[in-house]
């Protein structure tokens, strides 16, 4: 199946690749040719994230891109015809899903790839757009891991919660995953302590990033229909009263010298009684 977003005519599906309309473990294999290099790196973790989330356990997948290394010593040594070739390589065409917004080294995209779950990276000669530097690598979707299909199982929720968010918003927020996917693989804490927390954090970042993490850890059955139900609940009123805002407006009146103690007291007396 070819997927494309932007044009139906030259693809059997119309679809965006952060957020694909199939259940998890849905293919055997995929291919993405010169596809990653189309995102940025934020964005690309969400791509793979989702490959990963409908491929089966042992799926293959295939990876080309441009060597963004090989492709600059190629620039280097270029005369003025050829460097104009080598850098629409490198940076692609000013048109809708054509434009390159990263690169990728093979030491690099190992690391993104294993960085999502994938294992048994290699690399391989291309295949495609062999008149230029580029890297084929091949890839298994981990077929005994569960921990990684939580990961993107929760990038999937964000995705979804934050259709329209861009790299401003989603680099600031993989420092919040980061810590999310650390305390939901934390041994030392039951499955009730970790879920609690990983929600709090998510919860303190935005609500909706809250919402999301509590329905992943929902589809993925870490906590019942009924606490999540509940959970939810708060989750929505703390994102229909703004709380991050109006907290920052407290704060910002302590900067003034009045009585931030007084007013955050208020505030969450305010909430326990709503709640």
């Amino acid at each position: 199946m070819n997927v494309d977003r932007f044009d139906d005519s030259v693809a059997d599906e119309k679809a965006d690749l952060l957020d694909l309309p199939h259940a998890d473990g849905s293919f055997d294999s995929a291919e993405a040719f010169h596809v990653l290099e189309h995102f940025d790196h934020v964005h690309a973790k969400y791509f793979l994230a989702e490959v990963y989330r409908v491929l089966r356990p042992g799926g293959r997948l295939v990876v080309e891109t441009p060597d963004l290394e090989e492709s600059l010593r190629t620039l280097s040594r270029s005369d003025d015809a050829d460097a104009t070739h080598i850098l629409q390589w490198i940076y692609g065409q000013d048109s809708p899903g054509m434009q390159h917004k990263t690169g990728f080294s093979y030491p690099i995209l190992e690391g993104t790839l294993q960085e999502a779950g994938f294992v048994d990276v290699r690399r391989e000669e291309p295949t495609s757009h062999t008149y230029e530097p580029g890297l084929r690598v091949t890839c298994k979707r981990n077929a005994k891991d569960s921990g990684h299909l939580l990961k993107a199982t929760i990038r999937h929720s964000v995705r979804r919660r934050l259709p329209d968010a861009d790299s401003y918003v989603l680099f600031p927020l993989e420092d919040t995953l980061k810590e999310i996917f650390r305390t939901l693989e934390d041994e030392n804490a039951g499955i009730a302590e970790r879920t609690v927390r990983a929600i709090a954090l998510a919860t303190v970042q935005h609500p909706l990033v809250g919402a999301a993490v509590l329905e992943a850890l929902e589809s993925t059955g870490m906590i019942d229909p009924e606490k999540a139900t509940m959970v939810m609940t708060n989750i929505t009123h703390l994102a229909s009263i703004d709380y991050k805002g109006r907290l920052f407006a407290i704060w910002c009146r302590s900067r003034k010298g009045t009585d931030p103690d007084g007013d955050f007291r208020r505030f969450f007396a305010d909430q326990t009684r709503q709640t």
